[in-house]
């Protein structure tokens, strides 16, 4: 029972990392061009149409369009999916590693930090 608790915790970290990676990408991006992090909702970057709510769901999203804009049909970057993958990735091994500690909230918060920088 133990052992199956924990698989569903670090199911649940890893989802959140997913989620997590998708705002970082919003975040370093809107940086970069010195838009609000918030106001306007997403859109796509080839034909600025707002995106849906079923097309922002983390790495899922981008599979069902197949890499290309629901709109315009234009590729989209596939950054988007790879840093919500690796968000998740280094939720779930930090989780792996500390779990549910200060420690692993500190590294999380780091984490995060370094792939907006990047």
């Amino acid at each position: 029972m133990v052992g199956e608790l924990e698989f569903y915790n670090l199911f649940f970290v890893i989802i959140i990392g997913c989620v997590i990676g998708s705002f970082l990408n919003v975040v370093g991006l809107r940086l970069l061009s010195e838009e609000s992090i918030v106001f306007p909702p997403s859109k796509c970057p080839n034909c600025q149409t707002r995106l849906s709510w079923r097309d922002n769901i983390p790495i899922f999203g981008y599979i069902l369009l197949l890499g290309k804009c629901r709109y315009c049909k234009k590729p989209i970057s596939i950054q988007y999916p790879l840093i919500e993958l690796f968000t998740g990735i280094i939720f779930g091994l930090t989780y792996f590693y500390f779990g549910f500690t200060l420690n692993a909230l500190f590294l999380l918060f780091l984490s995060c930090s370094l792939i907006v920088i990047i």
